[in-house]
């Protein structure tokens, strides 16, 4: 998706919505497509009503509301009190500022992203690592070739960024196939049911 955004100028929304990218299998593509859709319905919200409606409008026209409330776990819970604050944060947010601006109220989160192989050296007092499963961490190339060690420096890595609090998830599914939790979960001594450990 990135090389792309880079024939769209740039702008991976464009890419997203483009419906012939190189090498993308056609269910990602048509969820690539739909996730632009919820962007540009989110980016008409800001332009008509502000930052707290185009937050709210992201979180329900890309599907991540809806799916946190038919989930009843614990960490679908505890997620979706998170999305909530997200949403409360930005209108009150946008209640206290002279010119509010989503650009500005994104900065004020100070989220940063990295690759695990980006992150060596930094810490961070909160780390939320996503796709800790088998075929992603480690990776189902890793695995064919015998190379699990690395993947496992790799995931070391990213769990000892955290100065405060190290969230861990990963996803049910994957490419329509149902997914099991990384083996260094368990070697690490994290239940299965999603982990957020205090550092």
């Amino acid at each position: 998706m990135v090389a792309a955004a880079d024939r769209c100028g740039g702008d991976l929304v464009a890419a997203c919505a483009a419906r012939d990218v190189p090498g993308l299998p056609s269910g990602a593509a048509a969820e690539a497509e739909a996730l632009a859709s919820a962007l540009a319905q989110a980016r008409g919200a800001l332009d008509r009503e502000g930052v707290g409606a185009a937050c709210v409008e992201a979180a329900v026209r890309c599907g991540v509301a809806d799916r946190l409330v038919c989930d009843r776990s614990d960490r679908a819970a505890d997620q979706l009190d998170r999305l909530r604050r997200l949403c409360r944060a930005a209108r009150r947010y946008e209640r206290h500022a002279q010119h509010p601006a989503l650009a500005d109220f994104l900065a004020g989160a100070v989220v940063t992203l990295s690759t695990l192989h980006g992150a060596k050296g930094a810490e961070w007092d909160h780390v939320l690592i996503t796709g800790m499963c088998e075929g992603l961490l480690p990776h189902r190339r890793a695995i064919d070739r015998g190379e699990v060690d690395e993947e496992r420096r790799l995931a070391y890595v990213g769990i000892t960024r955290a100065r405060v609090e190290l969230s861990l998830s990963w996803p049910a599914r994957r490419e329509g196939r149902f997914t099991s939790a990384s083996r260094f979960l368990a070697e690490a001594g994290v239940a299965e049911q999603g982990a957020r450990l205090a550092a």
